[in-house]
């Protein structure tokens, strides 16, 4: 009797072939990359401002 491997795939998931670490010669994959890291600082620092604490 063989096993199989089950999938934790559905039907409708989509695999993607593009996750990672980018491709340094991919410059728009790269600037989308700078660009979501840097959304998160931008956040913080309007946060702090905002509420005027200092860490």
């Amino acid at each position: 009797m063989s096993k199989k491997n089950p999938s934790f795939l559905g039907p409708n998931d989509i695999v993607t072939t593009n996750t990672g670490h980018p491709d340094p010669h991919d410059e728009g994959d790269n600037n989308m990359v700078s660009e979501g890291s840097l959304y998160a600082v931008s956040y913080y620092n309007v946060l702090e401002e905002e509420l005027g604490t200092e860490s």
